[in-house]
């Protein structure tokens, strides 16, 4: 592109196109449009009304700025700064890997699975405090009524990232529930906390580390709690927690374990897209030398976090869905794991459920 000459939007973003196409760029022609809408503000769908119109000097540098950053494989995610998830957007940037479209899975089996979940207490009374439980703590349940005598559903979404997966099933569950999210990366913590606020319209204590959606809108409701329908009483609750794996939920059990952990092998990691390797955090990649070192670490202590009946689900490599499913019919705790494809066809979750004991069935 030539610095200073006018030109009209059309010949700057075709321009943009073939810069990209040159620096090796796959989707070239759509990301340069993506970068100018990002630009101007315009949307795609009037996109085609901007193409006449002559581009200032100052449009041009920055618009050629942002071609800058794409053509050295800098993530589009990353430059405009968010990423669509479950049909939410989310925040994202080098601090987080960027959630991927496969991940869907994952969610819409927990929100599916979810729905086996009463709600309602056998003795007619919530949870006063909605705390997950302590190790130990007993806990009624049966099949029929896997909550036994509490709600709301407790979740945990550990190598949370950007919270993708955690903040997309509070939002979009039809129960009240209370996720906690945990990560060794302080920085994408951060990440994570910010889209809580964006998602859930929820007010935040960054010391006490949880986002509480009691934050009351103009009509006096909270904001989380209409926008999923919930009464007054069903509010979620959304926690933020530092470490490795699960040591940051000590002593605490769930109803359900999600997690999208680092499973790629080391090996690999150099022969990825310049996007994923040059750019993506290496934290939230590694698996080690199989990629299978975080199941190794998680899936033996499971049964120390799951209430009966609980379920856990992993996303995995296309490759590692019998050797997981193969580690939980190891522990002796699980029912028999089930491995399922995503829309390309390859092996993307693996999912199972604590079994309940004998006298709970």
């Amino acid at each position: 592109m030539r610095k200073g000459r006018a030109m009209t939007a059309r010949e700057l973003i075709n321009k943009g196109a073939q810069e990209l196409a040159e620096r090796g760029v796959a989707d070239a022609e759509t990301d340069s449009r993506l970068l100018f809408c990002h630009l101007t503000g315009v949307s795609r769908s009037r996109l085609f009304m901007e193409y006449p119109r002559k581009m200032t000097d100052t449009e041009i540098a920055a618009y050629k700025a942002l071609i800058r950053r794409r053509g050295t494989g800098e993530p589009l995610q990353y430059i405009v700064g968010e990423t669509e998830f479950m049909g939410l957007r989310f925040r994202v940037d080098s601090r987080v890997l960027i959630p991927r479209p496969e991940t869907e899975l994952l969610v819409e089996k927990a929100l599916e699975l979810l729905k086996g979940f009463s709600t309602k207490s056998e003795q007619g009374s919530p949870s006063a405090s909605g705390e997950p439980a302590a190790a130990g703590e007993p806990v009624t349940a049966t099949r029929q009524n896997p909550l036994g005598s509490r709600q709301p559903v407790r979740i945990l979404d550990c190598c949370c990232g950007s919270g993708a997966i955690g903040l997309s099933v509070a939002a979009l569950a039809e129960m009240p529930v209370h996720v906690i999210c945990t990560d060794i990366s302080s920085d994408a913590l951060d990440v994570a906390r910010e889209n809580a606020r964006n998602l859930l319209g929820t007010s935040m204590s960054r010391t006490e580390g949880f986002v509480e959606s009691d934050e009351p809108e103009s009509d006096g409701s909270s904001g989380a709690s209409r926008r999923r329908g919930w009464g007054d009483k069903n509010r979620g609750k959304v926690e933020f927690l530092w470490g490795s794996f699960l040591e940051p939920v000590a002593g605490k059990r769930f109803d359900m374990i999600l997690c999208n952990p680092p499973y790629i092998q080391d090996g690999v990691i150099p022969g990825l897209q310049r996007e994923v390797r040059e750019h993506e955090p290496l934290l939230a990649l590694a698996g080690g030398a199989d990629g299978m070192d975080p199941y190794r670490e998680m899936i033996p202590r499971l049964t120390e976090h799951l209430t009966d009946g609980g379920v856990a689900m992993f996303e995995i490599g296309h490759d590692q869905g019998e050797a997981v499913a193969n580690m939980f019919a190891e522990t002796g705790e699980f029912e028999s794991a089930q491995v399922m494809r995503d829309l390309a066809g390859r092996n993307r979750i693996v999912w199972t459920r604590r079994r309940y004991p004998q006298s709970a069935v």
